[in-house]
């Protein structure tokens, strides 16, 4: 399938094609930091929004991709992310915490509502539905039982939990961010990680154990 991103604040557009993304060329000036991004594009520079936007899609449609399984889904939602994002642009304050905080809180809320709105009692698709999405994993009768064992360690933990640890391990979003994204403590984030961590230790059998740190590519000393 193949999607265009228009761009309303320009004459360039973005197309997905194939999972990839090719730009129409167009003149920017550059801007370091998302802070100037924003600045330059509140004061009329219709390019600095297009920036941001080029930094920040295949993020953002990975957030939600990787929390819907759904493609025109995550395609729809991540284009209302940004239209949400340019029309507030003026709300945003970098005091507060960065934009990359900022634009993925928006599309946390669009996918919320979109997921309450289809099934009010629906969570949001877990750590587990992301292995098996994106994993081989049946080839042997022995790695079939340990992504087993995975899946339901991952589904004994908490949906904040499993919503921590999916924002800082498969988005590498910083504690800070994390903590703006969901608007909670930033201690209060790194204590859930590390008793979901503590709870995945004591529950997996070292050489399960090993198979999800290979999974989520992590270093053999994340979750020793």
């Amino acid at each position: 399938p193949r999607l265009r991103f228009l761009l309303p604040f320009s004459d360039s557009s973005v197309v997905r094609c194939g999972g990839r993304l090719t730009r129409e060329p167009f003149p920017m000036t550059h801007f370091d930091s998302d802070e100037q991004l924003v600045q330059a594009s509140l004061t009329g520079n219709s390019m600095a929004f297009g920036q941001l936007y080029e930094r920040y899609i295949d993020r953002i449609y990975k957030y939600l991709y990787y929390r819907s399984f759904h493609q025109e889904t995550a395609e729809d939602l991540t284009s209302q992310t940004f239209m949400r994002a340019l029309e507030h642009l003026s709300s945003y304050n970098v005091t507060k915490g960065t934009f990359s905080a900022w634009i993925y809180r928006i599309a946390r809320n669009l996918l919320i509502d979109h997921v309450r709105a289809v099934k009010p009692t629906a969570e949001l698709a877990d750590f587990s539905e992301i292995l098996r999405d994106t994993h081989d994993l049946t080839q042997t009768l022995e790695q079939k039982q340990q992504l087993e064992q995975i899946q339901a360690a991952l589904r004994s933990l908490t949906p904040e939990q499993q919503e921590l640890l999916l924002l800082r391990i498969w988005d590498e979003r910083s504690y800070a961010e994390i903590a703006l994204i969901l608007e909670k403590s930033e201690a209060s984030c790194k204590m859930a990680v590390s008793r979901a961590l503590t709870t995945l230790r004591t529950s997996l059998p070292a050489a399960t154990l090993a198979l999800l740190i290979h999974l989520l590519h992590l270093p053999p000393t994340y979750v020793s």
